[in-house]
């Protein structure tokens, strides 16, 4: 399953969870590598186009099953046990270390500020990442911004 979703790097979320089920069921039949975990859904950047068919497929009268935005997560490679962020935005990549440090999930950094982290707490990392992005986190450099 590791190695699977280590070459999953474009992550959407599921609007309404209860649609979970039907959609891995829509995913496993159709092929298309995938990964599910909660709310969370990851393809291969190149298959994003085919997630958007199997969605219109499985619910033909909802258009609205998963969010507009994409996460891109670059990828180790998938021997590894870990996995990592580059540091692409500095200040939501800062926000991502407190929010990990505050909810005592391992990571370490290296001199290029890769944030390195076990491949089984994925699920945590992203639900980190969008919980930032979507406000349920308030990270200091957001409080920071708006007092400026």
């Amino acid at each position: 399953m590791y190695a699977q979703a280590a070459a999953l790097d474009s992550c959407t979320r599921l609007i309404d969870t209860t649609k979970a089920d039907a959609l891995r069921q829509a995913l496993d039949s159709s092929g298309l590598p995938h990964y599910i975990d909660g709310n969370t859904v990851c393809v291969e950047e190149k298959h994003r186009y085919g997630l958007e068919q199997i969605l219109r497929q499985a619910f033909p009268n909802n258009s609205h099953v998963v969010q507009k935005g994409w996460i891109t997560i670059p990828k180790s490679p998938s021997e590894s046990a870990l996995d990592y962020l580059l540091p692409i935005n500095p200040p939501m990549h800062e926000a991502v270390k407190r929010e990990l440090t505050r909810q005592e999930v391992w990571f370490t950094t290296d001199k290029e500020n890769i944030i390195w982290f076990e491949v089984s707490q994925r699920h945590r990392v992203l639900d980190i990442i969008f919980g930032i992005s979507e406000g349920r986190y308030k990270p200091e450099w957001t409080e920071k911004q708006s007092n400026q």
